[in-house]
């Protein structure tokens, strides 16, 4: 999967949740199940090219907004977290865990 693959799965991702309510659109073209693919993808993809880690966090973030459940899936949070971690991305890695848990992590990390 290259960047600009991604980018296009953004676009498309974005413009199906924008569009689920029209009437040109079937509405099963857009689940919840979409952006939980779409972070998958794009989590996976990290392994070989960095910018993607930011696409999977974008997919994880309309996840959560869409669902109505107050509990993140598990795997799509571990996906993620492994994508910063594979770039040395700590801080953002710890960010998003206490965001999903609610609850705050000290660090010991040293600027």
């Amino acid at each position: 999967v290259r960047v600009r693959q991604i980018n296009s799965l953004i676009r498309v991702v974005d413009l199906l949740r924008r569009l689920r309510g029209s009437t040109f659109v079937d509405p099963r073209c857009y689940t919840p199940d979409v952006p939980s693919f779409a972070a998958m993808i794009a989590s996976d993809a990290s392994c070989w090219e960095r910018s993607t880690c930011d696409a999977a966090l974008k997919f994880l973030e309309l996840v959560d907004h869409d669902e109505a459940s107050d509990e993140a899936d598990p795997r799509l949070v571990g996906a993620v977290l492994n994508s910063f971690a594979l770039w040395g991305r700590a801080e953002e890695a710890q960010e998003i865990l206490c965001q999903v848990t609610g609850m705050t992590i000290e660090s010991d990390i040293r600027s």
